[in-house]
Protein backbone atom coordinates (compact mmCIF):
# COMPACT_ATOMS: atom_id res chain seq x y z
CA UNK A 1 0.00 0.00 0.00
CA UNK A 2 3.13 2.70 1.17
CA UNK A 3 5.89 0.77 -1.39
CA UNK A 4 3.81 -1.18 -3.98
CA UNK A 5 6.08 -4.05 -3.78
CA UNK A 6 4.52 -7.54 -4.27
CA UNK A 7 4.68 -10.35 -2.06
CA UNK A 8 3.15 -13.24 -4.51
CA UNK A 9 2.22 -16.56 -2.20
CA UNK A 10 1.38 -19.01 -4.73
CA UNK A 11 0.16 -21.97 -1.95
CA UNK A 12 -1.37 -20.60 1.15
CA UNK A 13 -0.06 -22.36 3.95
CA UNK A 14 2.01 -22.70 7.10
CA UNK A 15 5.10 -21.72 5.17
CA UNK A 16 4.24 -19.57 3.00
CA UNK A 17 2.72 -17.39 6.16
CA UNK A 18 5.82 -17.86 8.15
CA UNK A 19 7.59 -16.32 5.12
CA UNK A 20 5.55 -13.48 4.82
CA UNK A 21 5.82 -12.87 8.59
CA UNK A 22 9.60 -13.25 8.81
CA UNK A 23 9.50 -10.69 5.98
CA UNK A 24 7.61 -8.20 7.15
CA UNK A 25 9.73 -8.87 10.70
CA UNK A 26 12.95 -8.46 8.84
CA UNK A 27 11.76 -5.13 6.63
CA UNK A 28 10.83 -3.28 10.55
CA UNK A 29 14.17 -5.08 11.58
CA UNK A 30 15.80 -3.00 8.79
CA UNK A 31 14.66 1.08 9.75
CA UNK A 32 15.52 -0.20 13.39
CA UNK A 33 19.47 -0.81 12.14
CA UNK A 34 19.07 1.92 9.82
CA UNK A 35 17.65 4.39 13.06
CA UNK A 36 20.28 2.62 14.83
CA UNK A 37 23.18 3.30 12.97
CA UNK A 38 22.31 6.86 12.55
CA UNK A 39 22.44 7.79 16.28
CA UNK A 40 25.51 5.73 16.92
CA UNK A 41 27.03 8.26 14.20
CA UNK A 42 25.78 11.08 15.67
CA UNK A 43 26.98 10.15 19.29
CA UNK A 44 30.48 10.28 18.40
CA UNK A 45 29.79 13.81 16.48
CA UNK A 46 28.41 15.50 20.03
CA UNK A 47 24.86 16.44 21.52
CA UNK A 48 24.80 19.31 18.99
CA UNK A 49 24.73 16.31 16.58
CA UNK A 50 21.18 15.46 17.91
CA UNK A 51 19.38 18.38 16.79
CA UNK A 52 19.44 16.46 13.28
CA UNK A 53 18.53 12.93 13.96
CA UNK A 54 15.90 11.80 12.09
CA UNK A 55 13.41 9.51 13.64
CA UNK A 56 11.04 8.17 11.74
CA UNK A 57 7.04 8.54 12.23
CA UNK A 58 6.91 5.10 13.85
CA UNK A 59 10.12 5.50 15.90
CA UNK A 60 11.15 6.20 19.27
CA UNK A 61 15.12 6.69 20.70
CA UNK A 62 15.61 7.08 24.50
CA UNK A 63 19.34 8.12 25.65
CA UNK A 64 19.97 7.01 29.46
CA UNK A 65 22.75 8.02 31.53
CA UNK A 66 24.87 5.65 33.34
CA UNK A 67 22.22 5.34 36.25
CA UNK A 68 19.44 4.32 33.86
CA UNK A 69 18.08 8.41 33.69
CA UNK A 70 16.82 9.28 30.21
CA UNK A 71 18.72 12.04 28.77
CA UNK A 72 17.07 12.43 25.73
CA UNK A 73 13.78 11.22 24.23
CA UNK A 74 12.87 11.84 20.60
CA UNK A 75 10.06 10.27 19.23
CA UNK A 76 8.27 10.12 15.74
CA UNK A 77 5.19 11.97 14.96
CA UNK A 78 3.26 8.93 14.59
CA UNK A 79 4.06 7.71 17.99
CA UNK A 80 4.42 11.09 20.11
CA UNK A 81 1.71 10.45 22.16
CA UNK A 82 2.26 6.72 22.48
CA UNK A 83 3.81 4.60 25.67
CA UNK A 84 7.05 3.46 25.00
CA UNK A 85 8.22 0.32 24.99
CA UNK A 86 8.30 -1.99 28.30
CA UNK A 87 12.00 -3.12 29.69
CA UNK A 88 14.28 -3.60 26.69
CA UNK A 89 17.26 -6.56 27.87
CA UNK A 90 18.11 -7.45 24.60
CA UNK A 91 20.40 -6.65 21.73
CA UNK A 92 19.06 -7.86 19.26
CA UNK A 93 15.82 -6.73 17.91
CA UNK A 94 12.94 -7.97 20.12
CA UNK A 95 9.07 -7.74 20.61
CA UNK A 96 8.04 -5.56 23.23
CA UNK A 97 4.94 -4.89 25.02
CA UNK A 98 4.16 -0.90 25.58
CA UNK A 99 4.33 0.77 29.04
CA UNK A 100 0.64 0.52 29.15
CA UNK A 101 -2.49 -0.20 26.58
CA UNK A 102 -2.20 -3.18 23.78
CA UNK A 103 0.60 -1.34 21.99
CA UNK A 104 3.75 -3.58 20.48
CA UNK A 105 6.92 -2.41 19.71
CA UNK A 106 10.21 -3.85 17.97
CA UNK A 107 13.23 -2.77 20.16
CA UNK A 108 16.41 -2.95 21.15
CA UNK A 109 19.11 -2.29 23.65
CA UNK A 110 22.54 -0.32 22.24
CA UNK A 111 25.74 -0.07 25.06
CA UNK A 112 27.22 3.60 24.77
CA UNK A 113 30.83 2.95 26.09
CA UNK A 114 31.41 4.90 29.23
CA UNK A 115 28.24 7.26 28.88
CA UNK A 116 24.89 4.44 29.16
CA UNK A 117 23.07 2.96 26.85
CA UNK A 118 20.52 3.73 24.02
CA UNK A 119 16.89 1.93 23.18
CA UNK A 120 15.65 2.50 19.78
CA UNK A 121 12.19 1.19 19.24
CA UNK A 122 9.51 1.01 16.03
CA UNK A 123 6.09 0.67 16.71
CA UNK A 124 5.12 -2.51 14.55
CA UNK A 125 2.51 -2.16 11.50
CA UNK A 126 -0.80 -2.52 10.78
CA UNK A 127 -1.63 -5.44 8.64
CA UNK A 128 -5.21 -5.76 6.55
CA UNK A 129 -5.74 -8.77 5.36
CA UNK A 130 -8.14 -9.39 2.86
CA UNK A 131 -9.68 -12.74 1.82
CA UNK A 132 -13.02 -14.07 1.05
CA UNK A 133 -12.34 -17.73 2.81
CA UNK A 134 -12.41 -17.20 6.43
CA UNK A 135 -9.97 -19.86 7.02
CA UNK A 136 -6.78 -18.45 5.28
CA UNK A 137 -8.00 -15.03 6.68
CA UNK A 138 -7.70 -16.40 10.51
CA UNK A 139 -4.51 -18.39 9.43
CA UNK A 140 -2.53 -15.23 8.30
CA UNK A 141 -4.13 -13.27 10.80
CA UNK A 142 -3.00 -15.19 13.64
CA UNK A 143 0.64 -15.60 12.28
CA UNK A 144 0.85 -12.33 12.36
CA UNK A 145 -0.50 -11.44 15.34
CA UNK A 146 1.85 -13.84 17.23
CA UNK A 147 4.66 -11.66 15.44
CA UNK A 148 3.19 -8.53 17.11
CA UNK A 149 1.54 -7.02 14.06
CA UNK A 150 -1.98 -5.30 14.36
CA UNK A 151 -4.30 -6.86 12.05
CA UNK A 152 -7.59 -6.25 10.86
CA UNK A 153 -9.44 -7.84 8.36
CA UNK A 154 -11.69 -7.89 5.34
CA UNK A 155 -13.62 -10.31 3.09
CA UNK A 156 -14.04 -8.81 -0.09
CA UNK A 157 -12.36 -5.74 -2.30
CA UNK A 158 -15.68 -3.12 -1.34
CA UNK A 159 -14.98 -3.92 2.69
CA UNK A 160 -11.21 -3.38 2.56
CA UNK A 161 -11.06 -0.20 0.59
CA UNK A 162 -13.33 1.48 3.56
CA UNK A 163 -11.43 -0.50 5.98
CA UNK A 164 -8.51 0.73 4.47
CA UNK A 165 -9.88 4.62 4.68
CA UNK A 166 -10.56 4.17 7.96
CA UNK A 167 -7.75 2.66 9.72
CA UNK A 168 -5.17 3.61 7.05
CA UNK A 169 -2.49 0.43 7.49
CA UNK A 170 0.71 0.00 6.60
CA UNK A 171 0.23 -3.13 4.65
CA UNK A 172 -2.47 -4.92 2.74
CA UNK A 173 -2.23 -8.72 2.58
CA UNK A 174 -4.85 -8.98 -0.60
CA UNK A 175 -5.77 -11.82 -2.38
CA UNK A 176 -5.84 -11.37 -6.11
CA UNK A 177 -8.36 -14.16 -6.87
CA UNK A 178 -10.95 -12.05 -5.68
CA UNK A 179 -13.89 -11.36 -8.16
CA UNK A 180 -13.50 -7.70 -6.65
CA UNK A 181 -9.98 -7.72 -6.47
CA UNK A 182 -8.60 -5.64 -9.70
CA UNK A 183 -8.76 -2.15 -9.85
CA UNK A 184 -9.42 0.27 -7.81
CA UNK A 185 -8.84 -2.33 -4.54
CA UNK A 186 -5.38 -2.92 -5.78
CA UNK A 187 -4.41 0.68 -5.90
CA UNK A 188 -4.04 3.19 -2.61
CA UNK A 189 -7.51 4.10 -1.71
CA UNK A 190 -8.03 7.78 -2.80
CA UNK A 191 -5.49 10.00 0.12
CA UNK A 192 -4.21 6.82 1.69
CA UNK A 193 -0.29 7.21 0.24
CA UNK A 194 0.03 11.03 1.26
CA UNK A 195 -1.49 10.00 4.62
CA UNK A 196 0.25 6.83 5.96
CA UNK A 197 3.21 6.53 8.55
CA UNK A 198 6.23 6.01 6.47
CA UNK A 199 7.31 3.59 3.38
CA UNK A 200 8.35 0.63 4.63
CA UNK A 201 6.16 -1.90 4.79
CA UNK A 202 5.17 -3.38 1.25
CA UNK A 203 1.57 -4.21 -0.20
CA UNK A 204 1.61 -7.83 -0.25
CA UNK A 205 -0.33 -10.14 -2.56
CA UNK A 206 -2.19 -13.78 -2.11
CA UNK A 207 -3.48 -16.44 -4.98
Amino acid sequence: MLALVAVALAVIGVASVSVLRDYLVSRVDMQLGLVTADVVKRLHRGPAAFSYLRVPPEGRVEIRDRDGRTILLQSGMAVESRPGPDAVTSQVPQTVAALSGDGLWRARLVAISDQGSMIVAVDLASVLVVDDEANIRELLSASLRYAGFHVVTASDGQEALEVAERMRPDLIVLDMMLPDAGPPCCSSPRGTRSKTRSTRSPTGTTT
